[in-house]
């Protein structure tokens, strides 16, 4: 919790701490399944049917929390995911500031929604 919160902070100067090792599963499997999307007229969302395979295939003993979280890492994805030919929107999981930066920006778009 200390990462999110970190990174959540507006205030927050510091080096984030480490991104948490329990999310290391969720998130090494939610970047495999990034190249799963459907490309069209726009981005589609990561599919339940590709986290199932992913999840029967790779033995990942994924339950009903994990899945929640993969899909709502890529709803999160696809609301900041620059337009095509701005960058392809990547980001490792070993760069803190820039999941920080990602955080805080999903942060102010709630925020400004109100």
């Amino acid at each position: 919790m200390a990462f999110a919160e970190a990174a959540l902070n507006d205030k927050y100067k510091g080096p984030l701490p480490d991104f948490p090792d329990q999310m290391e599963p969720i998130w090494q499997a939610y970047t495999a399944l990034l190249g799963t999307r459907q490309i069209g007229m726009a981005v589609g969302p990561i599919t339940y049917a590709e986290i199932a395979a992913y999840n029967d295939l790779m033995n990942a003993g994924f339950g009903p929390w994990d899945v929640s979280v993969i899909r709502r890492l890529d709803a999160a994805r696809l609301r900041v995911t620059p337009k095509p030919g701005k960058g392809d929107g990547q980001i490792s999981m070993k760069d803190t500031k820039a999941v920080g930066s990602l955080l805080r920006g999903l942060k102010a778009k709630k925020e400004a929604q109100k």
